[in-house]
């Protein structure tokens, strides 16, 4: 009986430190259910602030797109204003103009560059976004997973309370098996007054191995219970061994209560121990059963609690719920203005194209214009030489007519001299052998022969150069 008592008093010690361990894994859970409350919150926040960046980005672009248009029209004006004054200007403004095109086209590729870094930017948000969103849902799947785990616990242990009830209840069939035997013992008690000593002493020697037994089982007890506080996945075996030290109490209990009563048949003292043992008992099962009632009470009381924990799981799973539906809904508006932005932004890499192909074909009308100036330029120096010789070719023929003219005038008719000596008349033959020696010799006064000489320099030069261009 004793036995059996703290068989009880045991499984009732592990059942309550059970409930304490379901006590604070209920409280880890609420942690984790508030941990996650946060986190949502965070990600919300996280959302919000994208959205307020893509719309930001999505205004900016528009801008840049407005602004964009405005100088490509401003540009096609000024290309065709420049198409049309572009022969009359000068290499200077040309290059000026270049140069313009370039910084304008650096310009351009910079704030594109920058355009497509805010994306990449935008991307690998909403990548960490997606990735946090994952975690989260991770989170709730483990959470869910330990709430299972702990519902299975709770039925295990309501499972080992009706066990013991059940154990409660044999035990007061004993107890009315024990009052049975007290009133066999009166009865008795007379016939059995010689043999007091004897069974005095066996019943010592039984009680001794009683308590040696419940030792033992003390020390298993103990060691079953620190297995179940080190690892929760050996419960099902320790579970396992209380039932099968159950079980050998109660063949124990059996084969104790058939010795007993043997023993009682022969011995009347000894009776009168196991009268006073069995009072201690229900002294002892009095004690228990208001220490059973409290226990009642306690586990009543936690059920109830587990109740509303269930209550407030299923509260925070519904906010979870709706919380993971409005983030999908988010995820989904982000992804589709993502998608805008990226057809946008493929819109302004297409123009982009477009005004680098325009830009490179001005750029080679630049060059060919450049190219036909330069060509232009050449030759109009080459005719201004070419102009300039011929000028003075045609100042050395006018020249050279007029002295043949003077010639002829002076071979058509004989020249009359005056004299000191009157009026003489000169040989047309010898003024010509005498114009040319004057001539040969060079006549320091007249400027028409230095003019001479300066025109049959010129026509070799020009002679030299129409060789070496040829």
């Amino acid at each position: 009986m004793l036995g059996s008592s703290h068989v009880l008093s045991g499984a009732l010690v592990s059942l309550q430190a059970q409930v304490e361990v379901l006590t604070n894994e209920k409280s880890q859970l609420e942690a984790g259910a508030v941990v996650a409350r946060t986190t949502i919150q965070n990600l919300e926040q996280k959302l919000t602030a994208a959205e307020q960046s893509s719309d930001l980005f999505a205004q900016q672009l528009a801008n840049a797109k407005e602004r964009f248009q405005a100088k490509l029209l401003a540009r096609e004006e000024e290309i065709s204003l420049e198409k049309v004054v572009l022969v009359k200007e000068k290499e200077s403004q040309l290059q000026l103009q270049q140069a313009r095109f370039t910084t304008e086209a650096e310009l351009w590729k910079r704030e594109i560059a920058s355009l497509s870094k805010v994306k990449l930017e935008l991307q690998a948000e909403s990548d960490r976004l997606r990735k946090e969103v994952n975690d989260a849902v991770l989170q709730r799947g483990v959470a869910e997973a330990q709430h299972c785990a702990f519902e299975a616990e709770h039925d295990r242990t309501n499972r080992e309370l009706h066990m013991l009830l059940q154990e409660r209840e044999q035990f007061e069939h004993a107890q009315i098996e024990i009052l049975k035997l007290r009133s066999k013992i009166v009865d008795d008690s007379q016939r059995h007054e010689t043999q007091h000593q004897q069974l005095e002493e066996r019943v010592n020697i039984l009680l001794l191995e009683k308590e040696d037994q419940l030792v033992i089982f003390d020390r298993k007890l103990q060691q079953c219970h620190r297995q179940h506080q080190d690892e929760k996945s050996k419960l099902l075996r320790f579970a396992q061994e209380v039932r099968g030290l159950h079980r050998l109490l109660q063949l124990s209990v059996i084969e104790a209560r058939e010795h007993i009563n043997n023993e009682v048949k022969t011995t009347k003292d000894a009776l009168d121990a196991i009268h006073q043992q069995a009072s201690e008992l229900a002294v002892h099962q009095s004690d228990r059963d208001m220490a059973l009632v409290s226990r009642k009470g306690r586990i009543l009381q936690l059920e109830t609690q587990l109740k509303n924990d269930r209550q407030t799981i299923n509260q925070l799973e519904a906010t979870l719920t709706k919380s993971t539906r409005l983030l999908e809904k988010k995820n989904a508006m982000l992804k589709s203005k993502f998608e805008e932005q990226k057809e946008h932004l493929e819109i302004t890499l297409a123009v982009r194209q477009g005004l680098t192909n325009d830009l490179q074909i001005k750029r080679t009308q630049v060059t060919e214009l450049e190219r036909e100036v330069a060509r232009l330029n050449l030759a109009k120096s080459k005719a201004d030489v070419k102009a300039k010789h011929a000028q003075q070719q045609v100042l050395a023929m006018q020249k050279i007519h007029v002295r043949g003219m003077e010639r002829h005038s002076k071979k058509a008719a004989p020249s009359l001299t005056f004299g000191d000596k009157g009026l003489q008349t000169t040989d047309p033959v010898l003024e010509e052998n005498n114009e040319n020696k004057y001539l040969a010799q060079g006549s320091p006064e007249e400027p028409g022969e230095t003019e001479w000489l300066e025109f049959v320099e010129l026509m070799a030069a020009y002679e030299a150069e129409r060789q070496l261009h040829a």
